[in-house]
């Protein structure tokens, strides 16, 4: 009887060990299920000579506080990520793309006193001026980037879109 008792205890914890679900193993990227909120900055008016363009369709930008910048433009089809790097001296921004290439303009930044934003920050408005063109300016607000645009994004290097847009900055 006791062996029977023991086998049938012993099968138990069998079962019991085989229907517990695997160790979870740790992730990376989009596999990892919800991944954490991105802030940044999404642009909401693009004045060019004095009137509002229509152009870019939609554009997000993360200054990271290491010094690199993470562009997200969709302006002639979907959304293009750039990197590089940028500096910012509390009043002028200004940066270079990772192929080397320096934006378009420098900045002069407006309604905040720093680029980097956390989801600690209270909502801002930043507005950047181009230094040589006071006509070019643009307006963010500080928020969360859509893991869509971050996930989806087609990276500058791809063959496909290298040499196919305007970079924004």
């Amino acid at each position: 009887m006791k062996k029977i008792v023991s086998l049938l205890a012993f099968l138990f914890v069998g079962l019991m060990l085989a229907g517990c679900p695997p160790k979870e193993t740790e992730c990376e990227g989009s596999d990892c299920g919800d991944a954490a909120d991105v802030y940044g900055w999404h642009m909401t008016q693009w004045e060019i000579g004095g009137a509002t363009s229509e152009m870019p369709k939609d554009v997000y930008v993360k200054f990271n506080t290491d010094g690199g910048f993470e562009l997200y433009q969709d302006i002639t089809g979907p959304f293009t990520k750039y990197t590089g790097t940028y500096s910012f001296d509390g009043t002028t921004l200004s940066g270079t793309y990772s192929d080397g290439q320096a934006w378009a303009h420098s900045y002069t930044v407006s309604g905040v006193s720093k680029v980097t934003f956390e989801s600690t920050d209270a909502a801002a408005t930043m507005v950047m001026t181009a230094t040589d063109d006071a006509t070019n300016k643009s307006s963010f607000a500080s928020g969360v980037i859509p893991a869509g645009v971050i996930d989806d994004a087609t990276p500058y290097s791809t063959a496909a879109t290298r040499g196919a847009e305007v970079r924004f900055l």
